[in-house]
């Protein structure tokens, strides 16, 4: 994003008990409808949510999904956690038009539980059962990420056994992306998440590190022995090949953004730095995957995992999303400019006109997504394989 953001709605969520509790942003209302995550934080800015909602905005349109971008963040202090659930039922009250209006379609983001964003659901008083969802868009999300940073590699003639990477915010995405990139060849060398960051230059054993997490949570990074430790912005800065920002807005800004010294940098976090310090690090030889076209698979996935299995969302990205990366990385590198300034006119021009090349809706289609869910094994499986003929056929031609 560059310079200040215009929002088509802001709101500020307030409770007589506890103050302001949180903010919601529409960036833009597309079909009369937007969708974005709720995302929970101890502090944020207005400015920051902004920024993401943008984001949310573009990758909906990149992937065809006529809707418009939201974010929306819940804000628990340190002091108010022992007060975590009725913040929530609290956040959730406040939002509710938004919800049963139609204008927004929250969805799971950095920091909230599927069980967390279901007590917001009930508070807002809209029936839907989110436990029964598959809640599996932080693997497409860093499947898309690491398609991205292999085609950047070739571009940059590295081999991935050649490979040191840097992952700023080990959360849910930046640890399924670490283990995608480890199995390939790639070293670890740097990581943080909300605590810390630690360093270890001859590599981490990322499988290892996945244990840990899965014991003893986020604290896991505080009880590593004889490990470096440094600050979470600091992984950033690492001597590395490839940097997956994973965390939070704007961690690559003004400040810091020429101390910068990875090769790729592959944005999985929405709005990791301004389309202006994109271009600044572009001309510093560079290759950045901007944040929508890089971590798209989240919304991808969610979007058609209840009529195609996962192997077919795999295959839509390792096929047709991994040539759409070579092609624009391709096109970048031969007209010498930004890859975010290679999409954002095109991704503009979609969200202003009636686009449809990404339409699931349809008659059939629709009778067909019905029957994918029947209990009945052989016409669940006719109506799953036509779903996936159509979904594929559908990002062929999106991405051609």
């Amino acid at each position: 994003m560059d310079g200040l953001v215009y929002s088509e709605i802001i709101y500020t969520a307030k409770s007589k008990r506890f103050g302001i509790i949180g903010y919601f942003v529409i960036d833009r209302l597309i079909n009369g409808s937007s969708y974005g995550g709720i995302r929970i934080v101890p502090d944020i800015s207005l400015s920051e949510l902004q920024s993401v909602a943008r984001s949310m905005t573009y990758k909906n349109a990149f992937i065809g999904n006529r809707t418009g971008g939201a974010k929306a963040a819940v804000i628990i202090s340190k002091e108010n956690e022992k007060f975590r659930k009725d913040i929530l039922i609290e956040f959730g009250k406040c939002i509710s038009p938004f919800i049963k209006d139609g204008m927004y379609i929250p969805v799971l983001d950095m920091g909230i539980s599927i069980e967390e964003l279901q007590i917001i659901f009930d508070a807002a008083e809209y029936r839907c059962h989110i436990l029964s969802w598959k809640n599996m868009s932080h693997e497409y999300t860093a499947y898309t990420c690491f398609f991205a940073t292999m085609c950047a590699l070739e571009k940059k003639g590295i081999s991935i056994k050649d490979t040191t990477f840097s992952v700023q915010g080990f959360g849910n995405v930046g640890s399924t992306y670490a283990t995608l990139m480890s199995k390939a060849g790639a070293n670890l060398v740097a990581l943080s998440n909300r605590y810390t960051g630690i360093i270890n230059r001859k590599g981490f054993n990322v499988d290892q590190l996945i244990k840990e997490r899965y014991v003893k949570g986020d604290d896991f990074i505080l009880t590593r022995p004889t490990i470096e430790m440094v600050s979470h912005d600091s992984v950033l800065e690492e001597d590395v090949t490839v940097l997956l920002p994973s965390s939070n807005a704007l961690t690559i800004n003004d400040e810091n953004w020429k101390r910068i010294k990875a090769d790729i940098i592959v944005c999985a976090a929405n709005a990791p730095m301004s389309y202006d310090i994109e271009r600044l690090l572009f001309n510093n030889g560079k290759i950045i995957i901007t944040d929508f076209i890089a971590n798209c698979g989240g919304i991808l996935g969610s979007r058609i995992d209840n009529y195609v299995t996962k192997d077919i969302i795999l295959y839509i990205i390792s096929t047709a999303y991994k040539r759409k990366i070579d092609t624009l990385l391709y096109q970048s590198i031969k007209s010498n400019m930004p890859l975010v300034d290679m999409v954002i006119d095109d991704v503009e021009k979609r969200i202003d006109t009636d686009y449809t090349c990404a339409n699931l809706n349809g008659k059939l289609t629709d009778k067909l997504i019905y029957l994918s869910s029947s209990n009945i094994s052989p016409i669940r499986k006719i109506a799953q394989m036509y779903m996936s003929k159509k979904c594929i056929s559908i990002y062929e031609k999106l991405w051609s």
